[in-house]
């Protein structure tokens, strides 16, 4: 699986790239330049990144996700079933208004390499965000079907485009997204079967004792 996004992830960025200039899309900032400048921007429109190679250079592309939260994932969440794994390779793009993030989503939807396989669509007012610990954003697993993906190989291999608004990612931050990462794990803890006997049977050893 992260051998296919390795040789994956050149077309996965000229396609996020194509994306984001069609739309005034915008990517994350290195967090070493935000160190240094404590005053720029969280976000860099990738359409002045095509025109001035001092903010491409601040731009910061989505990793991989981590082999070790790969393995978790699979593990809390799809019964050891790798095949479910869909976001070993992604992206976030953000934008100003939903207005642009509307057009980002159209750029996508008529891109003829495209094979979406699914939206969640987490800025819906029928969204229970108390799901995502409060974050919104709309979800897209796809598929890129083409020549070149045919020729290696990967044109099965699955990817997440994440689209949000600059103004609530910006409320993100590493202490946020640790303290996300500590709820979503007491989530998975508190409904295992075998810790809701352990809290059954204490509530029984509690009584005995009361």
């Amino acid at each position: 699986l992260y051998m296919q996004s390795i040789l994956f992830l050149p077309i996965w960025r000229f396609k996020t790239q194509r994306w984001a200039l069609a739309s005034g899309g915008h990517f994350r900032a290195k967090q070493q330049v935000l160190a240094e400048e404590p005053e720029s921007e969280l976000f860099v429109r990738w359409e002045t990144a095509c025109q001035d190679e001092s903010f491409r250079r601040r731009v910061q592309f989505t990793e991989q996700k981590p082999v070790a939260r790969a393995l978790q994932k699979c593990s809390h969440s799809y019964g050891n079933s790798v095949s479910q794994l869909l976001d070993v390779t992604r992206e976030c793009l953000y934008f100003d208004d939903i207005e642009q993030l509307s057009r980002c989503l159209f750029a996508v939807l008529e891109d003829k390499d495209v094979r979406i396989l699914r939206i969640r669509n987490r800025l819906s007012p029928e969204y229970d965000s108390s799901r995502s610990a409060g974050w919104r954003d709309v979800s897209l697993v796809l598929r890129v079907c083409n020549t070149t993906t045919r020729r290696l190989g990967i044109e099965g291999h699955c990817a997440e485009l994440l689209l949000a608004t600059k103004s609530f990612a910006a409320l993100k931050s590493e202490e946020v997204h640790n303290r996300y990462m500590v709820w979503r794990a007491c989530r998975y803890y508190s409904s295992a079967p075998s810790f809701r006997a352990f809290l059954k049977s204490l509530g029984g050893f509690c009584m005995l004792h009361s």
